[in-house]
């Protein structure tokens, strides 16, 4: 194998330890962010159960307003029914007496159910509140789990950043834009070995698209330190002295 091919190997070596490490990575900021996302919507049902207490809240201070402008009615009908002059008034005064104490009952009846419907809330609120709370702690537990990644292979992570940028100066720039781009293709690995497809045959594949080797491809990479582009998959074939015997 020649130099550049060589070189090229020791490039996506290095290439290939830092993509496991930012895909480590991304692996926890997607967990972190599933979790984050659990906890808005926990929060965001909190916020709907708030908004329900409210509006029966609301509904409550509504029917008190009522009763209260009722029982003044009642209040003042009484002192007409004794204010009464005639069996006609009397009357009168009694059944708008009786149709505004069974508004009162009414009204104090819907009460109560409003402030059942409270305390159901309430309960569900609860329950809502333990499962947000739970939540809060997953995404906290997954984010000191990325921190701790993070500072853990800080160090690791620019000592290889520094030797793949040393090991990219040592390739010529040509060979250096070709890997550049198949490893853009192929997360990473911009080289695929030349592999038989049978032991004993004599036909030869990309080991990363399986697509045919051709003769002059193998006889360029026997002979000469030149860069062969798979026909497949555009990866930057290689051959290895075992796997050319």
């Amino acid at each position: 194998m020649g130099a550049t091919l060589e070189a090229l190997r020791a490039l996506q070596d290095l290439q290939f330890k830092l993509t496991l490490i930012r895909h480590s990575e991304e692996s926890k900021r997607r967990d972190v962010r599933a979790k984050r996302h659990k906890v808005d919507g926990w929060k965001e049902k909190l916020g709907a159960f708030e908004e329900r207490r409210l509006v029966h809240q609301q509904e409550i201070d509504g029917v008190d307003l009522e009763i209260k402008a009722l029982e003044q009615k009642i209040e003042k009908l009484r002192e007409d029914l004794n204010k009464s002059k005639t069996n006609r008034e009397y009357a009168t005064v009694l059944t708008a007496l009786n149709t505004d104490k069974a508004d009162v009952a009414r009204l104090e009846t819907l009460t109560l159910e409003y402030m059942g419907q409270i305390e159901d809330l309430s309960g569900e609120q609860t329950a809502c509140q333990a499962e947000h709370d739970k939540a809060v702690q997953r995404a906290e537990k997954v984010t000191r789990i990325l921190d701790e990644y993070l500072s853990s292979t800080a160090e690791k992570r620019a000592q290889l950043q520094k030797d793949y940028e040393r090991a990219a100066d040592a390739v010529a720039p040509e060979a250096l834009r070709r890997f550049t781009r198949a490893a853009e293709h192929h997360d990473g690995e911009g080289l695929a070995p030349v592999t038989k497809a049978n032991p004993k045959g004599k036909e030869f594949s990309c080991g990363t698209c399986n697509m045919t080797v051709t003769l002059e491809q193998l006889n360029g990479l026997r002979s000469r330190d030149d860069i062969q582009s798979c026909n497949g998959c555009g990866s930057i074939l290689y051959l290895d002295a075992k796997d050319d015997e």
